[in-house]
């Protein structure tokens, strides 16, 4: 039987290429202890990056009808496609790029004793991030306005945009070993859109227009309207970005914070000419 899609390469297809670069910094206090700052930027830039087309869809929309309004997205015609199959061509595209600045302080204010800590925040950028098994699913599955053939940089899904992390560890004259271990994780992904194919492209993954007032937007009855109102005054996203479109995966979550406790006991233990070790450990993990 005929298929009934088409995947391929572009004739012209390049493996992916990123330019990298980097600069750290060191420093160590004057002090009568051991006291370092670290500082490191890299910034990443796509030279060949990788995305799919549909080449059964126009490349150029600028003649479909849009929506009357604040929300200006096209409305895709009945006719919009070539033919009935579509054809998914892996392509280059040069758009994304990303960051990542750490800052680090380790010191060791009295013997046997380490104190650590750094923060990570990071910035990444994609036109996408092929969320998908098969060419038809990297394609669609990726939230955007005007529909995946149109999409435009946005937030990179497997983006980590805020790590903190810090670290006691003391050890005593008794074969005792304390350690506590924090990580504060956010993680980013999330996306406001519509329960439902808003511009008529097929797929129920359009981004939402975030109403800047109450003019902007019209809901079924009075209870929805008041709950949409409600819940976006508390949103920092919806009320920062009031008047625009929703971001693709720029959604963040709230800060995880993991906690990890740490005691060991070293019973030395001697026989003969032979020393050995017994070591107890006991582990507290909260999340």
């Amino acid at each position: 039987p005929a298929p009934s899609e088409v995947a391929g390469v572009d004739y012209n297809f390049k493996m992916p290429q990123v330019w990298k670069s980097s600069l750290a910094v060191d420093y160590t206090f004057p002090f009568s202890f051991p006291l370092t700052i670290s500082a490191e930027y890299i910034f990443n830039k796509t030279i060949n990056g990788v995305m799919l087309t549909n080449y059964n869809i126009p490349e150029d929309n600028a003649g479909w009808v849009t929506f009357n309004g604040p929300d200006k997205r096209h409305i895709y015609p009945a006719d919009y496609r070539y033919t009935s199959k579509d054809a998914y061509v892996l392509t280059n595209t040069n758009k994304g790029w990303g960051s990542i600045a750490t800052i680090s302080l380790n010191a060791q204010p009295v013997q046997n004793l380490s104190i650590t800590a750094a923060y990570t925040h990071t910035v990444s950028k994609e036109i996408t991030g092929m969320p998908g098994s098969n060419a038809s699913a990297a394609w669609k599955y990726i939230p955007s306005v005007d529909g995946p053939n149109y999409n435009i940089l946005h937030n990179s899904s497997y983006n980590l945009p805020d790590r903190l992390m810090a670290s006691v560890a003391y050890t005593d004259a008794a074969h005792n070993h304390w350690s506590l271990f924090y990580e504060g994780l956010r993680y980013s992904g999330n996306s406001y859109v519509y329960g439902n194919d808003l511009n008529g492209d097929g797929n129920a993954y359009d981004l939402m227009y975030i109403p800047a007032n109450k003019s902007e937007i019209r809901f079924i009855d009075g209870d929805n309207e008041a709950r949409y109102w409600e819940f976006a005054a508390q949103d920092a996203y919806l009320t920062k970005n009031a008047g625009k479109y929703a971001e693709a995966y720029a959604v963040n979550q709230p800060m995880r914070h993991v906690f990890d406790f740490r005691f060991a006991h070293d019973f030395i233990v001697k026989k003969g000419h032979i020393d050995g070790r017994l070591i107890i450990i006991v582990q507290i993990l909260a999340d």
